[in-house]
């Protein structure tokens, strides 16, 4: 008998949530979801791809972003994002296998209990850039295991699982008007496709801008395909000036200039981004919260590797030399929106872009020195925006609270620490560390505040002492605490009736 979907809508979830429940034996898959999963008989997603919205066929290209599932061939296919930036997770609990877009929400629906002796949490989630063509460690829960699913499909049979893998065509990048406009055009299609006026909710486009290559880069392809708006932060590190208006204001896009620690005033934050990837390191979005609701966002996460000319053969398998991007993966399933790093359209195919960065044509636009990305200077540059204001240095925006970089705001820091009050025993932490933890963080946090106003000797000691904290408190397994703290935090948000 052909596997179907049965729904049950969990309007108490976080919008666009979901969690199958695949039973063996059973030709119904249970799929429990939050309002905005768009649901049809036969598929469902929280997804945008280059095709008709109408027809649901989410599992037959490699330029889909979001998720969701397909029935098929007397089968199911879960679909994964064309990007690893975003993940699947999977776990089996007796003759049931669970498959959901949040490690939140799965682990409450399985009631997973995470294991005392795991640790390195934020390593684990680093091991997605060696690629997906390599094994990932699965993440250690007591009884079991949860595994994470990048890229790949994954089919269901109704008794056991199989990873299956995108399809993906062979395009023609010899020439950079061949790859341009093969990504224009793919951001036309998905444009056509979010707007679709058989969804029940429709997006629109917002997008990122910065000073450095890749968010430029990205804003001056999706223009021709109805990007108008973007977001831009004053800083990406304490101290450094990021801010795009100029660059934007060049593209004729209207910009929105955000606090980099505007994320501060809000409830705390510091959870929804650490139980994605145990670092939250992309947490300054939510200062933009307001603009993110019901939108497709485009990010640069993939720059660094799509458009280099020094790439790895191994980024074939969309392997990458920096961790960013997937801390968002949980926030973005509470706040509505789908998440687009524009720079994974065709990079399967990173040796033809090598190729193109360092070929005769380029050579204008190869300025020279280790920061140099042809592609994205003659994209920008041709779209009307003056060589010296952009791409002059790389500096990554980010928010390093678990590194000792920054400092965490002030209602995340009391939730952590009552946890650890309250918890924290069961994880080794007595009263003495728990002592101890709490003068670190008020320390850090006045190294952090003269790391960033003072200057020469002060300066420098300041930046040698918050470097010391953050060794200390990696020693003491705090970072792992924070994690398995934020995931026990979110994980509330999907208590209630279950299937």
């Amino acid at each position: 008998m052909p596997l179907a979907f049965i729904y049950k809508l969990a309007g108490h979830w976080p919008p666009l949530t979901w969690l199958a429940r695949c039973e063996a034996g059973s030709s119904l898959i249970r799929v429990m979801c939050g309002r905005a999963v768009e649901r049809r008989l036969d598929w469902f997603c929280e997804a945008v791809w280059d095709a008709p919205f109408p027809e649901g066929n989410l599992d037959q290209t490699d330029l889909v972003f979001g998720s969701g599932g397909r029935c098929r061939d007397g089968g199911v296919i879960f679909v994964s994002s064309g990007s690893t930036v975003d993940r699947l997770q999977l776990a089996l609990r007796g003759n049931c296998t669970f498959v959901s877009n949040s490690l939140p929400c799965l682990c409450e629906a399985i009631e997973a209990q995470f294991d005392p002796r795991f640790q390195r949490y934020s390593e684990l989630f680093e091991t997605i850039n060696q690629g997906i063509e390599r094994p990932l460690p699965d993440l250690a829960i007591a009884g079991g295991s949860i595994r994470f699913i990048y890229y790949s499909n994954v089919g269901w049979n109704g008794n056991h699982v199989r990873l299956i893998p995108k399809p993906v065509k062979r395009r023609d990048f010899t020439r950079f008007d061949n790859y341009a406009e093969f990504v224009r055009h793919a951001l036309r299609r998905i444009a056509e496709n979010f707007s679709s006026r058989e969804r029940m909710r429709r997006y629109s486009w917002v997008g990122t801008i910065s000073r450095g290559y890749d968010s430029p880069a990205c804003a001056s392809l999706a223009r021709a395909a109805g990007l108008h708006r973007v977001i831009t932060h004053d800083e990406s590190r304490p101290g450094e000036c990021d801010d795009g208006t100029a660059i934007a204001s060049a593209l004729g896009l209207e910009c929105i200039m955000v606090d980099r620690l505007a994320w501060k005033n809000q409830a705390p934050l510091e959870p929804l981004f650490l139980a994605a990837d145990a670092q939250g390191k992309e947490i300054m979005i939510a200062g933009a919260a307001d603009e993110l609701a019901d939108k497709v966002l485009i990010t640069g996460h993939g720059g660094g590797t799509a458009w280099s000319m020094r790439a790895e053969p191994c980024g074939e398998f969309l392997a990458r030399a920096v961790h960013s991007g997937l801390s968002m993966s949980e926030y973005r399933l509470h706040r509505g929106f789908i998440h687009l790093p524009l720079p994974f359209i065709g990079l399967r195919q990173l040796s033809d872009l090598a190729k193109l960065s360092r070929s005769a044509e380029m050579k204008p636009w190869d300025i020279g020195g280790a920061y140099s990305r042809p592609i994205c200077r003659r994209l920008v540059e041709e779209a009307g925006v003056s060589r010296e204001i952009f791409g002059v240095s790389k500096t990554g925006a980010s928010i390093r609270f678990l590194r000792g970089e920054d400092a965490w705001s002030k209602h995340g820091k009391r939730a952590f620490f009552r946890w650890l009050k309250s918890r924290g025993h069961k994880h080794g932490v007595r009263a003495p560390l728990l002592i101890q933890a709490k003068v670190c963080f008020v320390v850090l946090e006045i190294a952090l505040l003269f790391s960033r106003r003072g200057s020469g000797f002060l300066r420098k000691s300041s930046q040698r002492v918050s470097r010391l904290l953050a060794a200390w408190i990696r020693k003491h397994k705090l970072n792992d605490l924070a994690f398995i703290w934020a995931v026990e935090t979110v994980r509330t948000s999907y208590r209630g009736p279950q299937f």
